[in-house]
């Protein structure tokens, strides 16, 4: 990858940053992220480049579209079944929490079906 674009130690942030999208979609999960950052520091890259590069996703929410287009990506049913149940859980039992999050579960269903999921799974998992 960083022959394919000409990026070395001496590329500053900007110039890394502009592929962190490309490299990320290449990245399947968590470990991998993991060992591409392992990789760069062994290559003796600095903090700031590899963040450029690899920005860490830790605590970072989620939009509902972002968690139906990883789950299309993945195609793992418990990716689905663990979104749609951390959206269907209320957080206090007002009325218009309930709604909300009954809300939030149904566009989690119509955003699942427009990343191309398959209707089955999500009638079964979501």
């Amino acid at each position: 990858f960083l022959k394919k674009y000409n990026l070395s130690v001496e590329s500053n942030p900007p110039q890394l940053c502009a592929h962190a999208d490309e490299l990320d979609a290449m990245l399947p999960d968590w470990k991998a992220r993991k060992d591409v950052k392992e990789a760069l520091r062994q290559r003796v890259y600095k903090g700031n480049r590899i963040e450029a590069l690899v920005p860490d996703k830790r605590g970072k929410k989620l939009t509902i579209k972002e968690r139906a287009r990883y789950c299309a990506k993945t195609g793992d049913v418990w990716d689905i079944w663990l979104h749609a149940s951390d959206l269907a859980v209320p957080k206090n039992n007002t009325d218009e929490v309930i709604v909300a999050t009954s809300s939030c579960v149904s566009q989690f269903r119509k955003e699942l079906a427009e990343a191309g999921v398959d209707p089955e799974r999500i009638d079964t998992y979501a």
